[in-house]
């Protein structure tokens, strides 16, 4: 009788011990659920009728435009010699440089992308603009006015809304204010107020 017993619990505990075996290989079979990472969804905007009203130093170029169509009144400062701006073009394909006016550095500094296969910038593309107030300038600094659908430095933040609808994406802190906007490619426009009131800074970028 006890062998009987003994029998009859050793064959349950064979077949308990399978079941749970059994789940073990299941739930290891099993593929973890992976979140997805949701994208982040900006307005877009067609900027070709934008670019068009560009202008610095009372000059409407357009953007983006020729190296030989900056203003008369301005000249570039490349600050570079030979091999350190063929460093730089190899880098990032590209050179900033300083606007000057009457010898004085001004609060504009340009992007430009020489020729295909070439160093020289004197017949490249401006492809970057950035501008900034008086007050995030040199004391020798020239200033220079920029322009872009009618929005300048000390223009209203309130007013670039108006004018441009709202930002694709807007960062707003303490002691800055950014708005950017982006087009349907990978060029934007951003400007900045580093005093919560009005626009401090004007960058506008153009990538193919």
């Amino acid at each position: 009788m006890k062998r009987r017993v003994c029998k009859k619990l050793l064959i349950t505990s064979v077949i308990i011990t399978m079941i749970l075996c059994s789940g073990c290989g299941l739930r290891k079979e099993k593929k973890p659920i992976v979140a997805k990472k949701e994208e982040r969804i900006f307005n877009r905007y067609d900027f070709k009728d934008i670019w068009s009203t560009l202008t610095i130093d009372g000059k409407n170029i357009g953007f983006p435009f020729d190296v030989k169509d900056v203003p008369d009144t301005l000249s570039i400062n490349i600050g570079l010699n030979v091999e350190e701006l063929k460093d730089e073009i190899e880098d990032i394909g590209a050179l900033w440089c300083d606007l000057r006016k009457e010898d004085e550095f001004t609060n504009i500094t340009i992007k430009i992308e020489p020729e295909d296969d070439t160093y020289d910038v004197s017949k490249g593309r401006v492809v970057g603009v950035t501008a900034y107030d008086k007050d995030m300038t040199h004391v020798n600094t020239e200033m220079c006015q920029i322009s872009i659908s009618g929005i300048e430095l000390g223009t209203l933040m309130s007013e670039v809304k108006e004018i441009l609808n709202e930002p694709s994406e807007a960062l707003e802190g303490e002691e800055q204010t950014s708005y950017y906007y982006y087009d349907n490619g990978n060029s934007s426009m951003v400007f900045t107020s580093y005093n919560g009131k009005t626009v401090s800074e004007i960058e506008v970028y153009y990538y193919d």
